[in-house]
């Protein structure tokens, strides 16, 4: 496993989906299906943030461009899950 690189999001230092499946020596699909399975138990803003659409584009566009964020994004991901840490 690679160190996780720091990412932020409105001032908060979030980890991607990916990051927490590397963390955790899981498969990406696993942490997703757990994350929606648990969902209702987690507030929107507090405990994760979620991006689609042009903010999503947006803050990829910015995270490829620093090159310790580029392992943790995917620019094909439909949407993005960021957990707060």
């Amino acid at each position: 496993m690679q160190q996780l690189q720091v990412i932020e999001k409105n001032g908060q230092r979030v980890l991607t989906t990916v990051q927490l499946a590397e963390a955790y020596g899981a498969e990406l699909n696993r942490i997703r299906a757990n994350f929606r399975r648990s969902k209702e138990r987690y507030s929107e803003g507090k405990h994760y943030y979620a991006l689609s659409g042009e903010e999503k584009r947006q803050f990829i566009r910015v995270c490829l461009k620093t090159p310790a964020s580029q392992g943790s994004i995917h620019k094909t991901q439909y949407s993005m899950v960021f957990c707060a840490i």
